[in-house]
């Protein structure tokens, strides 16, 4: 768990470096960049923390789910905060700032599913 914390730190540093680098406007907006940023990986966190304290033994799915939520969104914001400027501003090239975090919350809603069809399987495959 504490691992999971501190890369999703180091992925908030990330997105605001990112957007203030792209020169996104003021600080709500690096603010708006970096909430969109954590709110994938705080959702998978916050799941699997729920599921290990209430049911630990089908909790395996969700920490697997967390890392690779956690992971994904860090290895994302490294890749977009080094490839360094985009060109323009009057371009699409800053569409990343906000789509990259809805995708990514995306496929963390996706990998919950799963793991809690895995977790269910786990649950009710034991007693057939």
């Amino acid at each position: 768990m504490k691992i999971q914390c501190i890369f999703m730190l180091i992925t908030a540093a990330l997105a605001a470096f990112n957007a203030y680098e792209e020169q996104l406007g003021g600080v709500s907006t690096i603010g708006t960049a970096v909430i969109y940023a954590l709110l994938a990986g705080t959702f998978s966190v916050f799941a699997y923390f729920i599921v290990q304290r209430w049911l630990p033994k089908f909790s395996k799915p969700y920490c697997i789910t967390a890392y690779t939520s956690v992971f994904f969104g860090f290895i994302g914001f490294l890749y977009y905060a080094s490839n360094g400027k985009a060109d323009s501003l009057e371009s699409a090239a800053h569409m990343h700032v906000i789509v990259f975090p809805m995708l990514h919350t995306m496929l963390a809603i996706l990998l919950f599913i799963a793991a809690t069809i895995w977790g269910i399987v786990l649950k009710f495959g034991s007693r057939v």
